[in-house]
């Protein structure tokens, strides 16, 4: 009788053996979706320091001219480049979620296939399988790993799981085997990396985790390649992933399965706002406070938001100012509530904004707790009960079931809202048609090179 397989092993033969034509429908159109999300934040995010930093860094690499550093042109080499590009594509904090991970996949997995895709000369069919693959392994990873114990230490979930997700995107481009796939994902669980401290400094160092992730992961891949190795125990070994991470590696043999008919990727949503994934549903019952009660701000004595217990207690989701910092502002439920009530929307433009004073001033009103009503529907539902009450004596509850998926024409529409202030107009629709039909794509160089096609140059 064999050896049962480990975990990593049966990750890996599962999502090496997955072919394109095995693919769902829904699952392929949900890949091109979640490429335009991506590029939505790389588009609108490239002049965030932290994406000129990392365009700066990447150049100062100089190393083999492997691949395109996205809205710049430089070249450099794939790991280098695939660090810059997922720094810009995770900058806004606006790209897709995957709530039982708590983590972005697409900033981890659209990055790298693009990046390597190109380097290697993937077609779009590959990309395509690539970015399902890429989008189960991350997700199934978090999926099993998150725990209580893993949220009270401090560690962010998409710099944990994301090594695993960009290691399997090269391991399918590289054609590894299996064995050295087990071992690129053994090498990629040493490379996991990220805590939450940025939300309560207002820092802007996680678009770095899952820039270090996708560097980390792309090689690893490259590492197993020509023969390191990796435990093939990472996951449920005493002193594995699971035990450092989550606190027990008992419980995790549900990432090693898959099923076509049940993709990770199909259960990813898309942002209608540029705010924390937990703090999504709160602009949307806010809105309702000025749209439907026609309340005005200076008639509201207090706000209190009623929220399941992870839009409590996820750092920086109960803040209530001063919103010095862009992410202090993108993580707080009291600035989201204020901005949808003072403004009626929140963009980008609102958080650059941030400092208003009429902002800190009404977050002062805003109190966050725990409802148990909301609590029992999480996950996967995000549900807020929002009590209002006026300097009038009069009390108002409005309760929203759960938060609103931006639909895939929104997504696409603000896509390419964000590219008309960078790329050249025939770049954009170009981008636009080749995402659309990026099975018919012989070469996925064909699309990043409208990335480096800018209008006015930003940054570096």
């Amino acid at each position: 009788m064999g050896t049962k397989a480990t975990i990593s092993r049966l990750l890996a033969r599962n999502l090496l053996n997955l072919k394109y034509r095995e693919l769902p429908s829904a699952a392929v159109e949900k890949a091109k979706i979640c490429v335009f999300d991506a590029l939505t934040s790389v588009l609108g995010g490239c002049d965030m320091p932290v994406s000129l930093a990392a365009i700066e860094v990447s150049k100062k690499m100089k190393g083999n001219s492997e691949a395109s550093i996205w809205m710049n042109g430089k070249r450099t080499g794939v790991a280098d480049a695939a660090f810059a590009n997922t720094a810009m594509a995770h900058s806004l904090l606006q790209e897709d979620t995957h709530i039982l991970s708590q983590s972005h996949p697409g900033s981890v997995v659209i990055p790298s296939v693009l990046t390597m895709g190109e380097k290697v000369g993937a077609s779009g069919q590959d990309a395509v399988t690539a970015i399902v693959a890429g989008y189960e392994a991350m997700t199934r990873v978090g999926r099993f790993m998150v725990t209580a114990e893993f949220n009270r230490r401090g560690f962010r979930p998409s710099g944990i799981f994301g090594p695993f997700g960009s290691c399997m995107v090269a391991a399918r481009l590289l054609v590894l085997t299996e064995d050295q796939t087990c071992n690129a994902l053994g090498i990629a669980g040493n490379c996991s990396a990220g805590v939450m401290e940025f939300a309560h400094a207002g820092t802007r160092d996680f678009p770095l985790h899952n820039a270090f992730a996708v560097k980390n992961g792309i090689v690893a891949a490259y590492l197993a390649k020509y023969g390191a190795t990796g435990p093939d125990t990472i996951f449920e070994g005493k002193a594995g992933a699971g035990n450092a991470f989550s606190g027990t590696h008992a419980g995790l043999e549900g990432i090693g399965s898959f099923q076509t008919s049940n993709l990770e990727i199909i259960e990813v949503y898309f942002k209608e706002y540029p705010v924390c994934g937990f703090v999504q549903t709160t602009p949307k019952a806010a809105l309702r406070v000025r749209n439907e009660l026609r309340i005005k701000p200076e008639e509201i004595e207090e706000i209190t938001v009623g929220i399941f217990t992870m839009g409590k207690i996820w750092p920086g989701t109960d803040f209530s100012g001063p919103f010095e910092e862009f992410t202090q502002a993108q993580m707080s439920n009291q600035f989201a509530v204020a901005a949808a009530v003072l403004d009626g929307n929140i963009t980008p433009a609102t958080l650059y904004n941030r400092k208003d004073s009429r902002y800190a001033e009404f977050a002062k009103k805003v109190k966050v707790k725990i409802d148990p009503d909301c609590d029992k529907n999480y996950p996967p539902k995000e549900s807020v009960k929002l009590t209002v009450r006026t300097k009038a004596g009069k009390t108002y509850e409005l309760f929203e079931d759960d938060l609103t998926y931006a639909d895939d024409k929104f997504v696409i529409d603000r896509s390419v809202s964000y590219g008309q202030g960078v790329l050249e107009e025939d770049a954009i629709s170009t981008l636009v048609e080749r995402i659309k039909n990026i099975e018919k794509v012989k070469n996925v160089g064909e699309i990043t090179s409208l990335l480096v096609r800018l209008k006015s140059r930003k940054g570096p």
